[in-house]
């Protein structure tokens, strides 16, 4: 575990991101599987796009 808390709270936010990018891929196939609710997925989505829009980069 790093000692740097900067370093620290970026890997928790990198964490939380692919959590939800998970989440949201797995809802969407379920959808097209026709085996999940459409309201799940968009709030997947939403969250993963306020998350992506909240200016901190994943890929460095």
């Amino acid at each position: 575990m790093p000692d740097d808390v900067e370093t620290l709270k970026d890997l928790l936010r990198q964490e939380r991101f692919m959590r939800l990018a998970d989440k949201a891929l797995f809802e969407a196939v379920m959808e097209s599987e026709g085996k999940a609710q459409t309201r799940r997925r968009s709030i997947a989505w939403s969250s993963l796009r306020l998350s992506d829009d909240s200016g901190t980069s994943d890929t460095k």
